[in-house]
């Protein structure tokens, strides 16, 4: 058996993680969803979306993840641009 996935969330994420749960466990209509969340019902049907493939962690905010920068390619001559006043 595998280690438990600890996974922190907001409060606001906790709801939306509930109201989510009720839309594909227990038939909670989008309609409603997203009028209780404040969101789009696309938005809603999104979100459900993910949390059938991912599960709860499918719902953690994305902004959270640190950005992914490309690596900086070293410039020939191994000197950097100058850029003049």
């Amino acid at each position: 058996m595998g280690k438990p996935e600890i996974l922190t969330v907001t409060m606001r994420e906790l709801d939306r993680l509930k109201v989510i749960q009720a839309v594909v466990e227990h038939g909670l209509a989008v309609w409603r969803a997203a009028e209780k969340l404040g969101l789009s019902r696309r938005q809603v049907e999104r979100l459900a979306q993910r949390y059938r493939a991912d599960g709860p962690s499918g719902l953690a905010s994305r902004k959270q993840r640190p950005p992914q920068q490309p690596p900086v390619a070293a410039r020939p001559g191994g000197s950097r641009a100058r850029t003049d006043p």
